[in-house]
């Protein structure tokens, strides 16, 4: 039987259409794979939509910055992505535990006996609301310990993190402790680490204690700044200080002294920038009261009472007349990045860590000539990289004491480079290493002669 030539070209469009049906799933699932493929890569590389919903659910939930992801280095140390101009500008979420030495031992270690400062040294970590206090050999000698939650912290933002550890913390000769539980308060315990006085008002990182024993205190509050953003919530970055008991004597805001100052051109344009956060425009870190042993040098520059304050988040520090409302110098924008631990030394050079956005460096520098002094980063297989946190502290007889928080360690470094004293962090029982916050180096003498006044 013939077929019609209708027939044949009806069954051909047919089996065309059969055969397309069968092909529209894989065509889809091809076009499905590669929208995926190129959203993929703009959500990595450009931070497309859902990046930021993402990041911000990840730090609500976590705490921490996960735009910032820890990682294991072949070194041994932690790579970190840079972070946005938008995340600088965010109050930031910090990490309590890295991944640096989990492997490579703990505790303290005597490189070069001859080379070291010997001394005690008070250190805090990310992973809880402990001081210790060890000997060279990092057999401990003092602990102080009080978690936060069996205070009552009365902070804005106590809610939006949870931190975990003392931030940084002072000794007094008397083994009171001075500990500052990071944008919650200040607390003075005793040797027994009861509670001898507490301020709630959102300090943070740094303080500085004169020899009339007032305390300078980094502190904060929300606000809104018109000059600087409409309607956005501002950290404002205070001074406050504090007598010995604790109770406030003093206040300077940090945002409104430097809008005023010839240097207010170093702060972003933000007017436009809209986020969930408070903006943290300065994010100061570290704080030194002058007590003008070095005005022959520069009197003004140096006068007693002058401040030195490291703004993290604008790559700068300034030197500062609290009282006059003046900045009367200012320097790192190219020369630095997200710098920490700002210190006048007592022959008249700043001494501080430079954290970098790959490499971190302890930097010394003149502040009269802008002149780089000395510097140290490591060896090229093992440099220095804290992306956050750090610090330096110059030893009597010259080295270095240099904390490396993110490879959670400590290295004493002598003037030529050489490491005579390092210390790592002990890792945890599950394996993870806590940062190292902070490390401070006290000569014995420092408590023995409180020791010697109460007999």
């Amino acid at each position: 039987m013939m077929t019609r030539p209708e027939e044949e070209s009806c069954a051909t469009k047919s089996r065309s259409r059969e055969r397309g049906k069968r092909l529209l799933p894989w065509l889809l699932a091809l076009m499905l794979v590669t929208v995926s493929f190129a959203w993929g890569v703009a959500y990595t590389r450009h931070y497309v939509f859902p990046h930021s919903l993402i990041s911000s659910l990840a730090r609500w939930f976590h705490g921490a910055d996960s735009q910032a992801p820890i990682a294991q280095s072949g070194s041994g140390g932690v790579s970190i992505r840079r972070p946005s101009s938008f995340e600088l500008l965010q109050t930031l979420g910090y990490v309590g535990t890295s991944t640096a030495n989990a492997a490579n031992g703990q505790g303290a270690s005597v490189v070069d006996a001859v080379r070291m400062q010997p001394g005690l040294s008070l250190y805090t970590t990310g992973h809880a609301d402990v001081a210790r206090l060890i000997d060279e050999a990092g057999a401990l000698v003092h602990q102080w310990a009080l978690p936060r939650d069996q205070v009552w912290w009365d902070s804005p933002l106590a809610q939006r993190q949870q931190f975990v550890g003392i931030r940084s913390a002072t000794v007094l000769p008397d083994l009171s402790l001075l500990a500052i539980y990071d944008y919650l308060g200040l607390m003075k315990l005793d040797r027994d680490s009861t509670p001898i006085w507490i301020v709630r008002n959102g300090a943070h990182h740094d303080m500085w204690i004169t020899e009339d024993d007032r305390i300078f205190l980094l502190n904060h509050h929300l606000a809104k700044v018109p000059e600087i953003h409409p309607n956005q919530q501002m950290v404002i970055d205070m001074v406050t200080v504090l007598d010995s008991q604790g109770n406030t004597i003093g206040e300077y805001s940090l945002v409104d002294l430097m809008l005023r100052s010839p240097f207010a051109f170093l702060l972003p344009s933000v007017n436009d920038l809209a986020t969930d956060y408070p903006i943290d425009l300065l994010h100061t870190n570290s704080i030194q009261v002058f007590d003008g042993s070095l005005a022959s040098l520069e009197p003004r520059l140096f006068a007693k009472g002058n401040v030195l304050l490291s703004l993290r988040n604008i790559s700068t520090l300034v030197i500062a007349d609290l009282d006059a409302g003046e900045v009367l110098w200012a320097w790192g924008p190219s020369n630095i990045t997200f710098q920490h631990s700002a210190r006048l030394l007592p022959g008249g050079s700043i001494l501080l860590f430079d954290n970098g956005l790959e490499w971190s460096t302890a930097v010394e520098i003149d502040p009269l000539t802008r002149r780089r002094l000395w510097s140290w980063r490591g060896s090229d297989n093992d440099r220095l990289r804290s992306r956050i946190y750090g610090s330096c502290q110059r030893q009597p007889n010259g080295n270095t004491l240099i904390v490396d928080s993110m490879q959670a360690r400590a290295l004493e470094v002598s003037p030529e480079g050489q490491i005579a004293w390092t210390f790592l962090t002990p890792p945890l029982e599950d394996g993870r290493v806590p940062v190292l916050y902070s490390m401070t180096r006290y000569d014995r003498s420092y408590f023995q002669a409180n020791q010697k006044s109460q007999r």
